[in-house]
């Protein structure tokens, strides 16, 4: 007699890479659909090419993206934090849902502010064990100080995905501040912050988060006021190796920063690449005629090198023609040779109107526009906490209400900042006795908030890609955020060819 046939058993979903997009201050998910269209190409070409050489060897999960309307236009005026919080919790949300496939690994592609937004949330991950160390990460060692902090890390839980790419382009991830050069860039830095919100504050370095400081975990460095997370910046807060958002990055495979030489003045290569300056401009310098300092819109061929042909807009500086040795060297102007090469081509000397018309047209403008950014502000932020307390009451509501989201949990409790005094808490009994950590945030008492961001974040390996652009519009060029900043399309091919593979 035959046997009844078996019942069909249900498919497994296959395990999923997911590549977590953030879009920048005011930008909404638009702007990164050309990148996403891009990497699921990628993976049609990878499939293509593996089934053509019968490379079958190892099982690679398929690629998925994220691309979260949760902060996008005037929801990243809300700050770091408030932003971190929503994408944080719409990445649990998706590891949470087994039904469309296990993340396996996970990556964060971030553009313009959304590369500082993706450094706070990999803290918020990282703290509530939504972040597994990559086994390539495992290899590399960290400094004293920071390995003392990795081990106080919180179990990951066990549907926590592998951390493998970190990747921004154009991310200001030393802040927005300018150095008062000019009338301009003095405005610049006053006004910033009124007509961008809390976001604004933070990238200048006017915040100070925490309203009462208190220290961080362990009995050695618990009495040292330098370790007190109060009173800091955000920029140096996301920096210090000793919290979660440093600790975070870490466990990442590959920490790739793409960041323009030229033509992006929202975001200068200094603070895109993690650098302490320009390699390739001496901003000291004037260009001849100018009377102030200002950077030259083409850059003298001889300075940088292409890295790669079918990369052209990547480049590294020359060796065999180092820019530092084009100074001045105490010579004058008709003697240094290297002076003429610094400057390509000269400009002419500007106007008085012009020269006025950059410091007096901001003040014209910033009154009105100051009000409605701030009334528009007003009402937005009142609407965020009404949302959140509406939410928060129907949590504790009572039985017959649903079961609150551990995912909007996580969120709500990243705001301010306030959430780490638990994490320290909790870090504190898992701490060995450690003498105090070698890198100190006193550091900067006696340096800039950008000066202590630089040196903490250069503790770990990054790969720095120099992008040089002809285009006006390099910040938006660089990922081809609309159709018409076409021509660097092969900074994105750069990252996926080279880093993700």
């Amino acid at each position: 007699m035959p046997s009844p046939p078996s019942a069909p058993t249900e498919a497994i979903p296959a395990p999923v890479h997911l590549f977590v997009l953030q879009n920048g201050l005011w930008g909404s998910q638009n702007d990164l659909a050309w990148l996403a269209d891009q990497i699921v190409a990628h993976q049609d070409r990878r499939d293509r090419f593996r089934a053509d050489t019968s490379d079958r060897s190892r099982s690679e999960p398929a690629f998925e993206v994220l691309s979260t309307p949760s902060n996008e236009w005037i929801r990243t005026y809300d700050g770091v934090d408030e932003c971190g919080g929503r994408l944080a919790q719409a990445v649990i949300s998706r590891i949470r849902d087994d039904a469309r496939g296990p993340v396996s690994h996970i990556s964060f592609v971030g553009y313009s502010l959304g590369g500082v937004i993706a450094r706070y949330a990999i803290g918020v991950l990282y703290a509530h064990g939504y972040l597994r160390r990559s086994r390539s990460s495992a290899r590399n060692p960290l400094p004293a100080d920071a390995a003392a902090a990795s081990e106080t890390r919180p179990r990951a839980r066990p549907d926590a995905p592998e951390a493998t790419h970190f990747c921004t382009f154009a991310s200001p991830h030393l802040g927005s501040s300018r150095d008062a050069g000019t009338a301009l860039d003095a405005v610049f830095n006053s006004v910033g912050a009124g007509l961008t919100g809390r976001t604004g504050a933070q990238l200048l370095g006017l915040d100070a988060v925490a309203a009462a400081p208190f220290p961080l975990a362990g009995d050695a460095v618990r009495d040292a006021p330098e370790v007190w997370v109060g009173g800091r910046p955000m920029i140096e807060v996301l920096a210090d190796p000793r919290l979660p958002f440093w600790i975070g990055l870490s466990m990442f495979a590959t920490r790739t920063v793409y960041g323009n030489i030229l033509n992006d003045p929202l975001v200068p290569l200094a603070t895109a690449c993690i650098l302490p300056s320009n390699p390739y401009l001496d901003i000291t310098r004037s260009p001849p005629g100018t009377g102030g300092p200002a950077p030259p819109a083409l850059l003298d061929e001889r300075l940088y090198r292409v890295v790669a042909a079918a990369y052209p807009s990547i480049v590294e500086p020359n060796p065999a023609f180092p820019a530092a040795d084009h100074g001045d060297g105490g010579k004058d102007d008709d003697e240094s040779d290297g002076a003429a090469l610094r400057v390509k081509p000269a400009l002419p000397p500007p106007s008085l109107a012009a020269r006025l018309l950059p410091a007096v047209l901001p003040f014209v403008a910033v009154v009105g526009v100051s009000a409605l950014s701030a009334v528009w502000l007003a009402w937005r932020v009142s609407r965020s906490f009404d949302i959140v307390a509406d939410a928060d009451a129907d949590a504790a509501a009572g039985p017959g209400t649903s079961e609150p989201d551990p995912a909007a949990a996580v969120a709500g409790a990243a705001r301010g900042l306030a959430w780490i005094e638990e994490w320290a808490a909790a870090a504190a009994a898992r701490r060995r006795p450690r003498p105090q950590p070698s890198f100190s945030p006193a550091a900067a008492s006696s340096s800039s908030s950008r000066d202590y961001a630089c040196a903490a974040l250069d503790l770990l390996a990054w790969r720095r890609c120099h992008v040089l652009s002809s285009l006006f519009r390099a910040h938006a060029s660089i990922v081809r955020r609309e159709p018409g900043v076409a021509g660097n399309e092969d900074v994105v091919l750069h990252f996926l060819d080279m880093v993700v593979r």
